[in-house]
């Protein structure tokens, strides 16, 4: 599973502390490559924590390159805003670095957070929850949302992919007429 590291060219993206190297490692600072055994997918850290698959499942390794959180979960979000987005049984929640569940298990889809709110799905209906789990607002203005951007819009869509936005209340900013749109 060891790959060449003549190639520069290849490096993906900058952690605090390593490089993004491939699929299956690091570069730290000093140039030291850390190769990654066992693991299908690795990926760039953030806050912190780098998500790695292993067998279809997910879980975290921390900045010494330790596994702190099992692979054991069907789906996982990188860290935002010291939380992650973890499936179990089917259902998604939310975990902090030391695995304690901060939002239990029990929305049928689940995003990270992003400027304090995460959008998350139950059986009937879609909304933005803050870190207390508390309603914030749902998306009555389209079908799909993405991340905030600088804590003030987030592009939205409809079926037909005509682009939106709101702003961190839920109010429409802009009607869905654009064929595209950038945050």
């Amino acid at each position: 599973n060891q790959k060449s590291t003549n190639s520069p060219t290849r490096l993906k993206a900058v952690a605090p502390l390593v490089k993004f190297l491939w699929t299956d490692g690091y570069i730290s600072k000093n140039g030291k490559v850390i190769h990654l055994v066992g693991y299908d997918e690795v990926n760039p850290f953030k806050e912190g924590m780098s998500k790695v698959r292993r067998g279809g499942l997910y879980g975290f390794i921390d900045l010494d390159i330790k596994e702190s959180i099992d692979c054991k979960y069907k789906e996982a979000s990188c860290f935002s805003e010291e939380l992650a987005c973890v499936s179990k049984d089917g259902k998604y929640g939310y975990i902090d670095r030391d695995e304690n569940v901060i939002i239990d298990f029990k929305y049928e889809r689940a995003e990270r957070f992003s400027c304090g709110r995460a959008l998350v799905e139950t059986a009937d209906d879609k909304f933005f929850i803050d870190r207390n789990e508390n309603y914030v607002f749902g998306l009555e203005y389209g079908t799909y949302a993405s991340d905030f951007f600088e804590d003030n819009a987030l592009r939205i869509w409809d079926e037909s992919f005509k682009y939106g936005y709101l702003n961190k209340n839920g109010e429409l900013i802009t009607p869905f007429k654009f064929d595209s749109a950038s945050l």
